[in-house]
């Protein structure tokens, strides 16, 4: 047979401008498939952090609601005394420890400030003497809260 007649197969390793372009975008939409399962098992895992941190603040603000709290309506730094809007009625004694929470926006923190012992009790009121300022002064308008346990 003439060279020129036969016909020309394709062998394995040949292929056309076309089959290297259908190769090229299938790697793209499984490099692009996988790409994404990262990122969203990497998105996933940053949530499961996100959530555990919240649910501790959470915890640890209703802890701080379920105590006997108030706020402190007048302060003399100076003297070292403040007033507060909780007393007798609310199952405080003279000597109990409180601790200061600063108010930011409405929300208070949820690390103390500071913290006070009552000296004089009335039903709705009571005087005590900052014992401690860890953070930040003492300032009007603070919550106050009996000590966790």
């Amino acid at each position: 047979m003439n060279r020129d007649q036969t016909p020309r197969g394709l062998r394995w390793f040949q292929a056309g401008l076309r089959d290297v372009l259908w190769f090229i975008v299938a790697c793209c939409l499984l490099f692009g498939w996988w790409h994404d399962s990262r990122q969203e098992s990497d998105g996933a895992a940053r949530a499961r952090v996100e959530n555990e941190r919240l649910r501790s603040e959470l915890t640890d603000a209703y802890g701080l609601l379920n105590r006997a709290h108030g706020r402190i309506v007048a302060v003399r730094p100076e003297e070292g005394f403040v007033q507060i809007n909780v007393g007798a009625d609310a199952g405080l004694t003279k000597g109990d420890v409180l601790e200061v929470f600063r108010v930011v926006n409405g929300t208070p923190a949820l690390e103390p400030v500071g913290e006070i012992r009552l000296i004089v009790l009335d039903k709705n009121a009571s005087v005590g003497r900052i014992t401690s300022e860890h953070r930040a002064p003492i300032e009007k308008g603070s919550l106050v809260a009996t000590r966790s346990k």
